[in-house]
């Protein structure tokens, strides 16, 4: 599957981050994502201003996780979130819904937008 959605440089270039960063990392990484995934589906169901300074500083996290993940490739990036578009159920099913970032995309692309000043 890994194939249809990286390149052979990305898949390259994952393996050598992984190994960089190391089990633990990885580890923590993903509790990591798990944490901030549900204190952003936290503020969005409360409705709160994806500009409020609360939610703009989970998309300052958010954007450093995706950037120790992706290493800041913007390609990188991209595939995992098309990864994520069209087998989300199959990840979310192996790795937990927890883990899933789907259902908060859109309100932390919001965020990340009115953080940076470029859409997401």
């Amino acid at each position: 599957m890994m194939d249809k959605y990286y390149t052979r440089e990305q898949e390259e270039y994952l393996k050598k981050r992984a190994k960089e960063m190391g089990p633990e990392r990885i580890r923590q990484g993903s509790q990591d994502w798990a944490e901030l995934i549900g204190l952003v589906r936290a503020e969005m169901e409360k409705g709160t201003d994806p500009a409020a300074p609360q939610v703009q500083a989970l998309a300052k996290r958010w954007m450093d996780l995706v950037n120790q993940f992706t290493g800041g490739d913007r390609g990188i990036e991209q595939s995992v979130k098309r990864l994520w578009q069209e087998q989300g159920d199959n990840l979310a099913a192996q790795h937990g819904s927890e883990y899933d970032p789907r259902p908060v995309s859109e309100y932390i692309g919001k965020a990340i937008a009115a953080l940076t000043g470029r859409p997401v």
